[in-house]
């Protein structure tokens, strides 16, 4: 099973992934990481942070860029 890796990058610099996480395909990493990014924008509102400038590589084992999310790509807009 393939492993993909997620790094978090901000203007301060980015956050490695060194340990990846298995799976049969890009799809599935992807669906993940929008999973993680909504989690990690709502544990940072909580705390009044606003970290939807940030964006998140999906990266194989072999280092090669797969894709990129930004961290708005994971909001869902909706019309009230």
């Amino acid at each position: 099973m393939p492993r993909y890796f997620y790094h978090v990058i901000s203007k301060s610099g980015p956050i490695f992934d060194e340990e990846g996480t298995g799976h049969d395909n890009v799809a599935q990493a992807r669906d993940e990481a929008l999973a993680d990014i909504r989690e990690l924008i709502a544990d940072a509102a909580k705390s009044g942070i606003d970290i939807s400038g940030r964006r998140m590589e999906i990266r194989d084992a072999s280092g090669a860029l797969l894709t990129t999310l930004r961290f708005t790509d994971a909001l869902v807009s909706e019309d009230l």
